[in-house]
């Protein structure tokens, strides 16, 4: 599936900020930081900005009110496609990365990343979570322009090729420097922690950042702390647990916009949130007038939600992107 028009320009916005603020520009412009933290499996009807009448977001429906939002935004049916494009800003069947498994998840060597693009450009790039685009060398994000490095194998926890018995709790994770280390707590929150602190430390040392926060939730197994799967046990079984990892997710955005307005950065980072494919256990509840999900080609396997926000960036007000939007019943959301 070629990578989708609107992805283009996201691309080309971080490709602009990447080069005109190089270190040649760094005096006439203040470098912005630049975060994009991206969901596994969450649907464009997972949030409750979207209507869905269940799912309580809070923190990620302030950040749609306060955010610049693609409307009728579309990736990739599924993970791995989505994600080489993103990094790549070229087609997945052109770059290589163009399917789970099959050996078809690599980006072809000598195909330059963004995070490539921003480090040539001075910053400090690190990614935390989910790459599944290449786990060995030269195919691993440390190999692909990532100075730092948290992340494992494959397409979840605990895939074929992870750690034998790795759980979404105390995760084992490989570094930048292809050591093994395990973290206590739970994986999204984990995830969250280290990049917010190696933000806090790259910005402390006046260093513009990268930071890809691509998170394994709400991706199989939905395994989550049960205090976030309480407000939705009523409705039993699978639902209920995947909810409750949106909802992890959802008190981890909040966590993370507090940091940033705590040290001062939140002015001059755009943030950005998107998906990488369409919904799965949720689509059965609420998929926002959609047909079908993930791995479909229907609507609800590509469309997902997509905020940027950057209020030093003089992006404009809060509001849907209409230019790129086919009016639908949910284009105003």
């Amino acid at each position: 599936m070629p990578a989708p028009r609107h992805l283009w320009r996201v691309l080309l916005l971080l490709s602009i900020i990447a080069r005109m603020t190089s270190p040649l520009h760094a005096s006439a412009v203040q470098r912005p930081n630049v975060i994009i933290v991206l969901t596994d499996d969450q649907g464009y009807g997972d949030l409750a900005c979207h209507g869905n009448p269940t799912l309580k977001t809070p923190n990620l429906d302030r950040l749609h009110g306060q955010s610049v939002r693609l409307s009728d935004f579309h990736v990739a049916p599924m993970c791995t496609p989505t994600r080489s494009q993103l990094m790549t800003g070229r087609d997945a069947l052109d770059n290589g990365g163009m399917n789970v498994s099959s050996g078809r998840s690599m980006i072809r060597r000598g195909v330059p990343t963004m995070a490539n693009v921003f480090a040539d450009s001075g910053y400090r790039t690190g990614l935390f979570g989910k790459w599944h685009l290449g786990d060995v060398y030269p195919y691993r994000p440390q190999d692909r322009g990532f100075h730092k490095a948290l992340w494992f194998p494959s397409s979840h926890i605990p895939s074929a090729p992870d750690r034998w018995n790795n759980d979404y709790f105390n995760t084992t994770y490989r570094t930048e420097t292809a050591e093994q280390v395990t973290l206590p707590g739970y994986c999204a929150d984990v995830q969250f922690d280290q990049a917010m602190r190696w933000m806090e430390q790259t910005a402390a040392e006046k260093q513009p950042f990268f930071a890809y926060v691509a998170l394994n939730s709400a991706h199989w197994p939905w395994w989550v702390p049960d205090e976030y799967r309480e407000p939705y046990r009523a409705l039993g079984g699978d639902f209920a647990s995947f909810f409750a990892m949106i909802a992890n997710i959802d008190h981890n955005m909040g966590r993370l916009d507090e940091m940033l307005q705590r040290t001062g950065l939140r002015e001059n980072t755009l943030l950005i949130f998107m998906t990488d494919n369409g919904g799965t256990v949720g689509v059965k509840h609420f998929n926002a007038g959609m047909k079908a999900g993930k791995v479909t080609l229907w609507e609800g396997g590509h469309r997902v939600p997509m905020f940027v926000r950057w209020p030093a960036g003089g992006i404009g007000e809060s509001r849907p992107c209409r230019t790129c939007c086919r009016r639908s019943s949910t284009c105003a959301a």
